[in-house]
């Protein structure tokens, strides 16, 4: 007879299932374990987990029973090696409070309108896109991302149980609510690392009838011992949390991917909008407030809206740190909320073309950092990335048959939309339009075809007809189908530099300049964006544009994004206009983290909305984008979020920077990933020596913006240099940096450790050319290894002699000549001004601290 059918198996049960609702009762009767010490005197920070962005209000809890403030409070424990049953059992409950869903109706054919009659209070589906159904998402991806983060495999108990039909509901199927008649099921006491999840919600009624059967239904049919394989299969679809390939959305993620309709079928938007009538998106007006608290047992999450959730999970998700013995969570209460609404990312797919899993790993990313704008320039002189059904031409000829399909871009919103994250899409016009114009030429102001020359970087001469009455119309609907596929009310028009050479010679223009009195091609371009805007406005849309459209006589329902300078933030936000801060914190202009950080984003207006980084694609691919964007961005999400000035966190930014850019990792980014398979490429080989050599140069190395570079580019120039590879703010240049920064130290013991870790550096620069010189000789390499990689690596060579002999010097108590000083000198000083082939050295001044020291 089985164990589990004879009476000594059922009563070994029946025992652990009474033991487990014991401990659970305690647990969740403590699960606000935080609140019974807010009394409690605030125990010092110093070890407390280094968050970014900081939140607004930190306060580190002591223990109840502790003597004295400066004891500190023992942390959460969430996972440490089990030794009995108790251990395994307990569990970690994780409640999270929701004081409204913000049900919004977004424009066009996403959602019901008002005037339809849709109620605010929504009925809640497993794996929806309403709020709640979102929040069901966010908690599974939190289990995942835990996992992951600690190498454990994080676990809900299940199945759900629904207290009554009217009552608070359970957010997921894996989700956990204590009640008279509800239980654990004892099959589920083995697992470790299990997490309780319960939401409640108190304007929504959840769909409580039929999910509370057909949970006791899977209740019975677990505890009438079912076979293995159907008990496993069963566990899995309704309480595990399921390993997904990264970058494939789950089928709860996915759902509302046919809920987007095709702009140009009316019974597809028909059956689409009363489908997605309940779906929830972000918008500007979100509340991302909220509070959390940890306590002996528990975590306590209050929000007012989904995002707030959203913003609470990934700073729990920070707070997971490395114990002694175990992973553990800070016992502390926070309360927290954004400084500025919108925190943004522009991210050119134009120049060079990001494929969805690009995209998607960036939004997780973003999200982790809790900005919460993903701008998406889609088109340009170079391409039109985005399906048009009305239009084809545009994506076929003048996006290179290389675009999103509109599926792609119902599944990139819907994706963005579970995290937080607003996607605002930007189609360029009046300039920098090339790509309509080689699909449809009759739009251009000029009859002259337009060849290889729209793939050069820079302001092109060709521009839409703004006089033209077809030109406008096409333009109109263009507008009309694309922000049907977005649900958010901001859309970007562009408007920069358009510097068109033809609208002077163009008969319909010139008559037009004189009609209206626009005699500049500022006020030609103005007047076409104020058509566009007030035609936009009709369809219920917020414009945005670039610094150049901004006037007096500028409508003030538009957004101004500034981009020439902090001039305009004032001119914009004081008249009244809202407005978007872009200037200084253009990441392709490869600035360091602290020049960025040290940007002035505070900003005393109502009318100033926040701040974008910028990631233009003139010189990076899918490839290597992703190490252009992290860790730097972090330091300005940190910025638009907090409330603390620049000075605060300035000294601790790399630290900070650091462990997140490792989590993000973790959770699939590839910024730290990409650098190998690109060497191996430059290499033309795997070498186990040679490889290390040319990561040890890359390292050292710091890109240059290439755009006042000597050569001129375009989308198709190749992308297989050294400046390609290198990344700004290497780890290997800071860490030298710090460590350098250190040999003052009066600890003899420490400095001495800091000597030989240089000495180890040192000895692997001073071989660097030797080695790719003698690994390479019979191995062919790539066309700019003689002209780029040798010439560096030879001069990084000579600094790591010079770096080396002065540490043999110091520690023999010898000095240099000092012919001998200068001549060593001169070399480091070359290497600081070292600017071949788009990139400078970037270790050579750590190096020039450490001679000089």
């Amino acid at each position: 007879m089985p164990l589990h059918c004879s009476p000594l198996g059922v009563l070994l049960r029946c025992l652990t299932l009474l033991l487990l609702l014991l401990q659970c009762s305690q647990r969740f009767a403590g699960a606000t374990v935080s609140v019974d010490h807010r009394d409690a005197p605030a125990a010092p920070t110093d070890s407390f987990p280094l968050l970014i962005p900081t939140p607004q209000s930190i306060r580190l809890l002591s223990d109840a029973s502790a003597a004295s403030s400066a004891t500190t409070s023992s942390p959460l424990v969430i996972y440490t090696e089990p030794e009995t049953l108790e251990d395994i059992a307990a569990g970690i409950s994780v409640e999270i409070s929701l004081k409204g869903c913000e049900v919004v109706h977004a424009p066009h054919s996403h959602h019901a309108s008002a005037a339809s009659g849709a109620s605010s209070t929504t009925t809640y589906q497993r794996g929806d896109g309403s709020a709640c159904g979102r929040v069901h998402k966010s908690l599974e991806r939190f289990l995942r991302e835990l996992t992951l983060r600690t190498g454990v495999e994080a676990r809900s108990t299940a199945p759900p149980f629904f207290p009554t039909q009217h009552t608070s509901y359970a957010s997921s199927a894996s989700s956990f609510a204590s009640t008279a008649s509800g239980s654990f099921p004892a099959s589920f006491v083995s697992l470790p690392n299990l997490f309780h999840l319960r939401v409640t919600c108190a304007e929504c009624v959840s769909d409580a009838v039929p999910l509370a059967e057909e949970a006791r239904e899977e209740a019975h049919d677990l505890f009438a011992g079912r076979d293995a394989d159907a008990e496993q299969a069963a566990a899995g679809s309704r309480a595990t949390l399921a390993h997904r390939p990264r970058n494939f959305a789950s089928s709860s993620e996915a759902h509302s991917t046919s809920s987007h309709p095709s702009a140009d079928s009316a019974s597809s938007s028909a059956s689409s909008s009363a489908s997605s009538s309940s779906s929830w998106y972000p918008q500007l007006s979100s509340s991302e407030q909220y509070s959390l608290s940890v306590g002996h047992s528990g975590v306590r999450i209050d929000a007012r809206g989904p995002s707030g959730v959203f913003r609470a999970l990934s700073t729990l998700l920070q707070l997971v740190q490395h114990g002694e013995h175990a992973w553990e969570i800070a016992r502390v209460e926070i309360q927290d909320e954004p400084m500025l609404p919108w925190r943004g990312l522009l991210l050119d797919t134009c120049r060079h073309f990001m494929p969805l899993p690009t995209v998607l790993r960036v939004l997780d990313s973003m999200a982790l950092c809790k900005l919460n704008v993903l701008h998406l320039h889609l088109t340009e002189d170079q391409a039109f990335r985005v399906e048009s059904k009305r239009y084809p031409r545009l994506h076929t000829i003048g996006g290179d048959g290389v675009y999103y399909s509109q599926e792609q871009i119902s599944e990139l919103v819907d994706y963005a939309a579970d995290r937080g994250i607003r996607i605002v899409p930007e189609f360029d016009v009046p300039g920098h339009s090339s790509s309509w114009l080689v699909a449809y030429p009759e739009l251009g102001a000029s009859d002259l075809p337009i060849g290889a020359e729209r793939y050069q970087f820079g302001v092109h001469r060709r521009c839409l007809n703004v006089a033209n009455a077809s030109t406008m119309r096409m333009v109109h609907s263009v507008f009309d189908e694309m922000t049907s596929l977005f649900p958010d009310r901001f859309v970007h028009v562009g408007g920069d530099e358009a510097h068109c050479a033809y609208w002077s010679s163009n008969d319909e223009i010139r008559a037009l300049a004189d009609r209206e009195g626009l005699y500049s091609p500022l006020s030609l371009q103005q007047h076409f964006l104020g058509e566009l805007e007030q035609h936009l406005s009709e369809h219920d849309r917020i414009v945005i544009g670039w610094d150049e459209l901004f006037s007096q006589s500028l409508s003030k329902e538009v957004v101004v994004q500034t981009w020439r300078g902090s001039k305009a933030i004032y001119e914009t936000s004081g008249g009244g206009w809202r407005s978007i801060l872009s200037n200084g914190l253009y990441l392709d202009h490869m600035n360091s983290a602290e020049a960025h950080y040290g940007m002035n984003v505070d900003f005393p207006s109502d009318f100033f909305l926040g701040g974008e980084a910028c990631m233009w694609s003139e010189y990076v691919t899918e490839l290597n984008v992703e190490s252009r964007l992290w860790p730097r961005a972090f330091g300005i999400a940190e910025r638009l979020w907090s409330n603390k000035p620049a000075s605060y966190g300035l000294t601790t930014l790399r630290q900070r920077s650091a462990s997140l850019a490792q989590l993000a990792e973790l959770l699939g980014s590839q910024h730290r990933q990409f650098q190998l398979p690109l060497l191996r490429r430059m290499l033309g080989s795997n070498d186990p020596v040679a490889l290390p050599a040319l990561q040890m140069l890359v390292d050292a190395l710091w890109p240059l913006n290439r755009v006042n570079g000597p050569i001129k580019h375009s989308s198709l120039s190749p992308m297989n240099r050294l400046t390609d590879i290198a990344v700004p703010d290497s780890d290997l240049v800071y860490s030298l940096q710090k460590t350098v920064e250190s040999l003052s130290t009066d600890d003899a013991d420490l400095r001495v450790r800091l000597l030989n870790e240089c000495r180890s550096l040192f000895s692997r620069l001073a071989l660097v050319h030797s080695i790719l010189v003698v690994r390479t000789e019979s191995n062919p390499v790539g066309p700019f290894w003689s002209a780029e990689v040798l010439p560096v690596a030879q001069l990084l060579q000579e600094c790591g002699k010079i770096a080396l002999e002065s540490l043999d010097r110091y520690e023999n108590g010898t000095t240099l000549p000092s012919e001998e000083r200068s001549q060593h000198r001169a070399v480091l000083l070359r290497a600081i001004d070292y600017r071949e082939g788009q990139v400078r050295i970037g270790i050579a001044e750590a190096l020039l601290a450490f001679f000089e020291w």
